[in-house]
């Protein structure tokens, strides 16, 4: 996969695979919308907002996560939900362990 990214990664592949098993990024959004959405989407700064959540996978160029929440809600509360999810792999990585 990491053939289709930018020629600035393509470069740095091998050094990457050699020092990193992940490489995980996230980043988020927000978007205004029309006041009629803020029953769903309560705004920040506005009537209405959209937060939006993205954790990307580097190495294999695949998105793990996309998440939609109103603007209200800040990134420093999603970190919580990145937590809880890494605790969850780490639980299935040594249950794996554990059955070979």
């Amino acid at each position: 996969m990491m053939q289709n990214q930018n020629a600035t990664l393509k470069d740095f592949e091998n050094v990457l695979n050699l020092h990193f098993n992940r490489v995980i990024i996230n980043d988020s959004t927000g978007y205004a919308l029309p006041k009629e959405f803020k029953k769903e989407f309560l705004g920040s700064g506005s009537p209405s907002s959209i937060k939006i959540q993205l954790q990307y996978e580097l190495l294999t160029g695949s998105f793990m996560r996309v998440d939609i929440f109103s603007g209200t809600k800040n990134d420093a509360e999603y970190l919580k939900t990145m937590e809880k999810d890494k605790k969850q792999i780490n639980c299935k990585k040594i249950n794996r362990r554990k059955q070979d």
